[in-house]
C-alpha cells in the first residue's frame, strides 16, 4: 500500500543523521533527475523560488555548507550534507553545474528502492503520465 511506502520513506528521512526538509528534498530529487545539467538559477526558475538566494542557500545546504552569524555576531560555518557539488560549466565558466556526489547518489538510490516493488515502479491509480515519467 502507498501508506506503508510513504511511512517508510518518511521514517528513512527522519531517522538519518541529517534531516531534509521538503524544499531540500525537492531540489535534491530535481538535481538527481537532471544530473550535471543544472545551475542554481535553473532551480530557481524551474521550482519557482522567488529569490536566487533561496535556491543558493538550499544548494549550499546540500553541498559543502555555508557561513552564518550566531546571536552574538560571531561568524560560524554550518557543514552541509555533501550530497551535491558544484562543477564548472564548460560552456560558461561563470556558472557552476550541480552534480550528485556518491553520498547523494546513495541517498537517492535508497529512496528509489523503497518506491520500487518487485522490480517495478509503484504508482497509485489516477496519476498522470507526467508523474509516471518522473523518476528519482
Amino acid at each position: 500500500m502507498i501508506e506503508e511506502k510513504l511511512f517508510t520513506i518518511f521514517n528513512l528521512l527522519r531517522m538519518n543523521k541529517f534531516q531534509l526538509n521538503a524544499n531540500q528534498l525537492s531540489v535534491l530529487c530535481y538535481i538527481a533527475k537532471n544530473d550535471g545539467e543544472l545551475t542554481a538559477t535553473d532551480i530557481q526558475h524551474e521550482l519557482n523560488y522567488s529569490k536566487h538566494s533561496s535556491a543558493n542557500r538550499i544548494c549550499d545546504t546540500l553541498a559543502e555548507g555555508f557561513p552564518y552569524y550566531d546571536s552574538k555576531k560571531v561568524k560560524r560555518f554550518r557543514t552541509g550534507l555533501r550530497f551535491i557539488e558544484r562543477a564548472p560549466d564548460v560552456k560558461d565558466p561563470r556558472h557552476k553545474n550541480l552534480i550528485l556526489t556518491r553520498a547523494g547518489k546513495n541517498f537517492i538510490s535508497s529512496l528509489s528502492k523503497i518506491i520500487k516493488r518487485n522490480g517495478e515502479d509503484y504508482y497509485e491509480h489516477g496519476q498522470t503520465d507526467e508523474i509516471r515519467e518522473t523518476r528519482l
